[in-house]
């Protein structure tokens, strides 16, 4: 890959969801300005697109324009076993969207939303990449990999509701991860969008947000991967990497918080260590560390 800071180009795009049909009307018209300004007029070139799930209008943009140019998904999401708790809610989610997303896709509501990107479309544009090992050592290879963190900030997404008391309890645990990794062993990768990191990183690591956390995993030899909710967790525990989720250390909603802890246990099959707080994640990460 090997691209210069100075050519990679960013974007601010976010779809906010209103019942207010003025705010609704003027957030597709910024969409209709930003897909004009930015995506119509590219042609002739290779897009890559790395994820099915959660990513529909990022997917969506892009897929407009596959006549133009040469489409190609490469799997990185885990697969994930989705029950739709709350048809009434998917089908208002479709019909919400049905100006916005012309790709098709599944909607599904347990705790949340997720969308996952029709099959068929995924099949058609599928095709393995393949990356040499040269690229991969300059954007993402370090000497002594031995933890990576999953960072996300909680707090702007709404999922903790005390935002003084998420940054005491992040930068606890970040002590906890340094008392038992030294510094060139510890590595951070943000959340793409809430990437926000409330405590000191002198020395740590740190990943571009954009790069595909899979990516990161498939690339480098990480015994441990800790983080909240994060999909990168399941393909952390599909590479064979121990895995530990520190959402019940949170200061979330006891039942938003049951609810996310149900689903990694089912989705990782009970793989996923999750403490209950600070000495169980200590002993969790010594046992890591030592084994």
């Amino acid at each position: 890959m090997k691209v210069p800071n100075e050519d990679v180009v960013y974007y601010e795009y976010e779809v906010r969801f209103t019942l207010n049909i003025i705010k609704y009307i003027k957030q597709f018209i910024e969409i209709k300005k930003f897909y004009y300004r930015n995506i119509k007029t590219i042609k002739g070139n290779k897009i890559y697109l790395f994820n099915k799930n959660e990513c529909v209008y990022i997917f969506d943009l892009f897929y407009r324009i596959r006549e133009e140019n040469n489409l190609i998904y490469h799997q990185f999401d885990p697969e994930i076993e989705l029950v739709c708790k709350n048809k009434i809610k998917a089908i208002l989610y479709k019909i919400y969207n049905t100006p916005i997303i012309k790709v098709k896709y599944k909607v599904y509501f347990e705790n949340a939303f997720i969308t996952v990107i029709d099959r068929y479309v995924l099949g058609k544009y599928y095709k393995d990449l393949e990356i040499k090992e040269e690229d991969k050592d300059s954007i993402i290879n370090y000497i002594n990999n031995k933890i990576l963190i999953l960072e996300t900030d909680f707090y702007e997404i709404k999922l903790v509701p005390n935002k003084e008391l998420f940054i005491r309890t992040s930068n606890e645990i970040f002590k906890c991860i340094k008392d038992i990794y030294l510094n060139d062993e510890i590595a951070i990768k943000p959340h793409p969008v809430f990437n926000k990191i409330y405590y000191q990183t002198a020395d740590i690591k740190i990943y571009e947000d954009f790069i595909p956390v899979e990516y990161i995993l498939d690339s480098n030899e990480y015994k441990v991967v800790i983080g909240g909710i994060s999909l990168g967790l399941l393909y952390a525990l599909k590479s064979n990497k121990k895995v530990i989720s520190i959402i019940n250390i949170l200061n979330m909603n006891s039942e938003i918080k049951e609810n996310y802890i149900n689903w990694l246990q089912k989705e990782s099959k009970g793989k996923i260590l999750i403490p209950n707080n600070m000495e169980e994640l200590r002993k969790y990460l010594l046992s890591y560390k030592n084994n």
